[in-house]
This record gives C-alpha cells, structure tokens and sequence, in this order.
C-alpha cells in the first residue's frame, strides 16, 4: 500500500515528495536546498516539475529560482547516484516529525570525502533527536562527526568479530595513532588547518569549534605549533617567517592543508604589540583577546562539575566563596591557568592539582552542555577571525 505521508524505502517517488515540499512549505524546500548546497556547492536548486502521465522529475538548478535559468535544469538521473542519495536523506531528516533511525551504508561510494563531511556535519547538527547508523571503511566518517558509539567488525577465524570504542575511548586511541605517524593520514581530504599553541588547545579546539563555528568545524584539522615564542623578533625570527614556514609546512606535498592562522594566547603581550604582529603576519598570527585560554573558562559550576569528576567531596558554595577572593573585573587581563591552580588547591585542601590537559576538556565540555552563554565571548571572537580569515 502506497502512503502518500512517508518517503517509500527505495526513494521511488522522491520527486513526488519534494513536488510537496516546494508547494506546501517554501521555508522547507529552500532549507532543503540550502543544505544541499553546502553538500553540491555547484547545485543551488532542486524542485520537482509536473511531466505527462501524472508524474514529477526532479531537476538540479546551478542558481536559484530569480536567476529564472530553468534552461539550466539538469535530471537528477544525469547528476549521478549521490545527490538523488542525499536529497532523499536530507527531505527525511527535514520534514520527519518522530525520532527515526537513519542507516546509510557506504556514504564513501557516493560522495566525495569534502561532500561526505558536510552531509555528517549537518545529520550531526541537525538530526539530534535522530540516530544515525554508518558504515563506512574510510576514516572520513570518524573525523567528520564527535559519534558517540563506533563498531569494528573483524573476521576472525570465519567469525565476525564486534569490538567497540566510546568517545572518550577514541581520543585515547587517536592519542596512540599520533604516536605512530597516523596523524599526516588523518589530515588527508580536510579543507583546512587551525594551529594553536598547545596540546591543550589541540585536544579541546575541535569541540570548541563545532560549538562556535559549525560552518567550518568538519573540515579543519587542528594541530598545535612548536616552538610559538620564536615568532618574537628579538628571538631571531620576524612574523613574516614564521607566517612563511607554516604556510609552506601546509603546501608540501598536498599533506597538509592550507592554514587559517596561528591562534596564540595573548598572555601580558599590549594591544599595539598584537595589532602590530597581526598586520604584519596579514592576520595570519592572532591572538586570543583574553590571556589564555583558561580565563573564558571561569565558572563556579563548571569548576565544581571538574573538581567533583576527581572525587573531590566540595560544595558550590565553597567553590564560589574562593572565586570571590579573585578580581575578575578585568576579563581580558586574568591568568585564567593560575586562577584554576590556586581554586583547585584550595577547595580541595591541596588533595588536588589543576592539571591543564585533564581539566581544560573537562570544563569546555561541561560549559558547552550546561551552561554555553559563558562561552559566547569565545564564540563571537572565534567567529569573527575564523570565519573571515577562511573565507
């Protein structure tokens, strides 16, 4: 029996549906259409046309409706399987109105490693009260989206062999792949790269870009800088080398991708000394406008949420009591590490020490899940250079 309410399992009558769409809700089909742009960059429209027989086609447009281009349409049969793919994954994610369970079965074969991140990237954002299974052999799948499950099936002696690694499990084995080089072959396929200045930054960057900027966040790697203090001239090496070394570091050999920018803390450096740095590295060099990294992230909450994940038995209130002994009137100007180092000490009677790469990811994620208008200083700053600057 036909339902005229749900898109059939084969995607038969796909242009029928978005025939619908286009006709019953134009906020939808255009929603639709936009997402299919950031997949297609070259498709900016589909819509579905009336033909003999009482049946619809489906068309690819290279520009939208004003261009009045209709001379341009191109069936969606002559575009290859991966966009009729994608349309139809997309029109259930819109238009489906309970939690569905979405299995894609080797995205790799019909698209291309850039379109298949910005397909996940959007399941991702978008389909949150949906579940999503994968199955792929590339990698691409893993570094596009923070899953929260990933299977490997193995054969082993005529067996199929299940084994499973959590989130947190996957960092620790993304840790020990680095180890072994693997980290040049993770970048294969990205769009682009964001250096920092530490291992902290490189651990917690891609949560805090998939928070703050989601447009570019499943292309760009991060990687972390050495040796961040010799862009400094008095060290021997002005800002146009450096700025050189990393760009040419990120052209060789098409290993690596072109770089947005070196992200640095500002530490006690003057505002005049940053604009400088950054004019003449051309906005290549930035800085954050707090300190550190450290000083977006205090929260009474958060900073409770951490210490009680080490075990230490604290109140909230004891938590905001020693905040209160800091002036935090100046943002832009506190030692964010140092506060964190003095507040884990004193609320838990120097049983525990505030350890960066343990406890920056910790507080990022809390404040991301619980309480994200604390970051939105970071956000709005993150968006305003990154956005431009990979543009």
């Amino acid at each position: 029996m036909v339902n005229d309410l749900v898109l059939d399992r084969e995607a038969a009558r796909l242009p029928y549906f978005i025939n619908r769409l286009q006709t019953s809700d134009a906020h939808g089909h255009r929603k639709l259409c936009e997402w299919v742009q950031r997949i297609f960059p070259d498709v900016s429209w589909v819509q579905s046309t009336p033909i003999p027989n009482n049946v619809f086609a489906l068309y690819c447009l290279p520009h939208g409706p004003e261009a009045r281009r209709q001379d341009l349409a191109t069936p969606i049969g002559r575009m290859g399987t991966g966009i009729g793919n994608v349309v139809a994954i997309l029109y259930v994610l819109l238009t489906a109105r309970e939690p569905q369970v979405i299995a894609i079965d080797e995205p790799n074969a019909f698209l291309h490693p850039r379109a298949l991140r910005e397909l996940l990237a959007i399941l991702e954002s978008e389909g949150k009260s949906h579940q999503f299974i994968l199955t792929a052999h590339s990698a691409d799948v893993l570094t596009a989206v923070d899953t929260s499950t990933i299977s490997f099936l193995d054969l082993e002696n005529s067996a199929t062999v299940v084994k499973q690694a959590t989130r947190e499990k996957l960092h620790t084995i993304r840790g020990e792949l680095a180890r072994l080089g693997i980290s040049v072959t993770d970048l294969h396929g990205k769009d682009r790269v964001l250096w920092v200045e530490g291992q902290t930054e490189e651990l917690v960057f891609p949560e805090v870009l998939r928070y703050a900027c989601p447009e570019i966040a499943a292309g760009t790697a991060v990687l972390r800088v050495e040796r961040t203090g010799t862009f400094e001239k008095k060290n021997g090496m002005p800002p146009d080398e450096i700025v050189s070394i990393y760009e040419r570091l990120s052209t060789s050999a098409g290993l690596v991708p072109p770089m947005i920018c070196v992200l640095l803390d500002a530490e006690k450096r003057k505002r005049e000394d940053k604009v400088r740095i950054e004019l003449q590295s051309k906005n290549r060099l930035r800085f954050l406008d707090r300190r550190m990294l450290e000083s977006y992230l205090i929260e009474p909450h958060a900073i409770h949420a951490a210490l009680k994940e080490l075990g230490c038995e604290c109140e909230l209130a004891q938590v905001e009591a020693a905040l209160s002994g800091f002036d935090l009137s100046r943002e832009a100007e506190i030692d964010g590490a140092k506060v964190l180092e003095q507040l884990f000490s004193a609320v838990s009677n120097a049983t525990q020490e505030f350890r960066k790469t343990r406890d920056v990811p910790t507080l990022v994620s809390w404040l991301i899940a619980n309480n994200p208008l604390h970051l939105d200083p970071l956000r709005d700053f993150l968006r305003r250079i990154l956005l431009v600057t990979s543009s």
